[in-house]
């Protein structure tokens, strides 16, 4: 497979008076943390999401997990649980898979239930002796068993950028995709003249694809 990476972008603005008041780059430095975080983020929420690829970003591994790669829960009981997961863990194997980077992903809530239910979650933050991997941004709702080697991911360093002299073409509505203008002309609004306005923007590309 062809990993054709791509583009995740963010531009923060702030003014010059900010900026200046904080002194030797302290305000720029805490909005690229600020980015790094927030992007993130939202690139877990995408990794995990059960959305299928198109020319913009890769699939979410949930949209993989169709048919035989998947299973309903049969109860919420310890002994339901330990079977489910037993079952997905035994067909993992039995398809060649299973090395030391495989793991558990869950959604933190389902990691605090499980450590509830069972000593070795409790104690050692495995279960069937595998590791669990948790995060507010995992789907709530699926548990994933995922062989980390089996999986390519790759992505860039961030590239930082700012500029005190650029007009913005910025857009309120999160449904309308037209960055500048859509296919028919009709521009992004309002427009914003940074230089005009004493401001400064600070925009991060960051190129990931799996």
């Amino acid at each position: 497979s062809t990993l054709t990476p791509k583009s995740m972008a963010v531009i923060s603005t702030s003014t010059r008076e900010m900026m200046e008041a904080a002194g030797d780059n302290v305000m720029e430095q805490a909005i690229e943390a600020g980015m790094l975080t927030d992007t993130s983020r939202v690139l877990d929420g995408i990794f995990f999401d059960d959305q299928a690829p198109y020319a913009e970003r890769p699939g979410g591994l949930a949209s993989l997990a169709t048919g035989v790669n998947t299973a309903a829960s049969t109860g919420t009981d310890a002994a339901a649980i330990s079977a489910d997961l037993k079952a997905r863990l035994e067909q993992l194997l039995a398809n060649g898979y299973g090395g030391p980077a495989t793991g558990w992903v869950m959604n933190s809530t389902h990691a605090a239930t499980l450590a509830e239910l069972f000593i070795e979650v409790q104690v050692n933050d495995r279960f069937l002796r595998v590791p669990i991997v948790a995060g507010h941004q995992v789907p709530p709702g699926t548990v994933f068993l995922i062989d980390g080697a089996a999986v390519a991911f790759g992505a860039d360093e961030p590239i930082f950028d700012s500029t005190t002299e650029t007009l913005l073409h910025e857009e309120g509505d999160p449904n309308a995709v037209l960055p500048i203008a859509d296919g028919s002309g009709a521009l992004a609004t309002p427009v914003r003249s940074i230089f005009q306005t004493h401001a400064m923007a600070v925009r991060m590309v960051w190129p990931p694809v799996w």
